[in-house]
Formats: structure tokens, C-alpha cells, sequence
């Protein structure tokens, strides 16, 4: 499909059988039916970028894969400037995306949701503790100058439960 410009797909194994260099916006909508499968969408989503060679600049996507692998599928994305992504993410992604960062150079918009696993009831407990690592990250993106447009929605930062933190 060398000439696609758009994609959106809900079983994420159609990325096995596509192949779209000028693609430039990318949408994977999260599919009710959990089809059991060797090949994650971390692999698929890897693979197909790999295959493709696009440039993508928009990344919209449920996120169910573990932070490592999200790191790496980011860390291919140097054009993107508008990223969407749903998902319960650790604290440790909110340092990543702290600048300086050479991931992710031409942000400039940036949304996050919850997951489809989140306890809305858990993060509105303590919503102040939670939003710190968010905060300094959209900070550090806005004073770099590209990040224009944050969109955050009730989320919760994943963290260690206070039996297993270190001291």
C-alpha cells in the first residue's frame, strides 16, 4: 500500500500483512475479543515499522505491552508529533519522557487515558501523588519548546505499594 497515508485497525494482526511506507498516521483501537496469540503487538507493531520503513508522525494505541517494550516501539518513532496512547503507565515512563530526551524530539501533542484496567476510584484518592511524575514530565516537554497541546485524563501511575518499596 505504498501510497496510504492513514490507518486504523482494530485486530492488530493486520499489521502482519501490510506494508505502507508513506504512512504517516497510525490508529490501533483496542479490540474487545482478546485474541490469544505468540505474536504481541509489541512484535507486530515492530515488525510492521521495521518492513514499512514510515515515517509516522501520529501514534494513537491501547498499550497492554510491558514499559521495556513500549521504550523500544517509541524509541523507532523520531517523526512522531502526536501521540495518543491509553494505558496504565509506571512512574518510570514520565521520567523517560522527561527532557532532556533525545525519544520523541518533535512532540507536540500528547494525550494519555487510562486503561481499560484502571480503578478510577483508586486514583481519585490520591490524585496529587499521582500527578507529580505527570507534571514535571509535561513541564519539562513545555519548556523545551515543541509539546503545544496536553491532553490527560483520569489516570493512575502505576507504583510500588509501600510493602515492597526499598528504603
Amino acid at each position: 500500500m505504498p501510497q496510504l497515508h492513514r490507518l486504523t485497525g482494530r485486530a492488530q494482526c493486520f499489521l502482519d500483512s501490510v506494508t505502507a511506507p508513506s504512512l504517516k498516521s497510525l490508529t490501533l483501537v483496542d479490540n474487545v475479543v482478546r485474541i490469544i496469540s505468540s505474536r504481541t503487538l509489541f512484535v507486530r507493531l515492530g515488525d510492521f515499522l521495521h518492513r514499512s520503513k514510515c515515517a509516522l508522525t501520529a501514534l494513537d494505541f491501547f498499550w497492554r505491552g510491558t514499559l521495556d517494550e513500549l521504550f523500544i516501539i517509541l524509541s523507532s518513532m523520531p517523526t512522531l508529533e502526536s501521540l495518543w496512547c491509553r494505558s496504565d503507565l509506571d512512574i518510570a515512563f514520565y521520567e523517560w519522557m522527561k527532557l532532556p530526551s533525545s525519544m520523541l524530539p518533535m512532540l507536540r501533542t500528547f494525550s494519555l487515558q487510562p486503561g481499560t484496567s484502571t480503578n478510577l476510584l483508586a486514583a481519585l484518592l490520591s490524585p496529587h501523588a499521582h500527578a507529580i511524575p505527570i507534571i514535571e514530565m509535561v513541564e519539562s516537554r513545555l519548556a523545551g519548546g515543541m509539546l503545544e497541546s496536553v491532553n490527560v485524563g483520569c489516570l493512575v501511575v502505576k507504583t510500588l505499594d509501600d510493602g515492597a518499596k526499598k528504603d
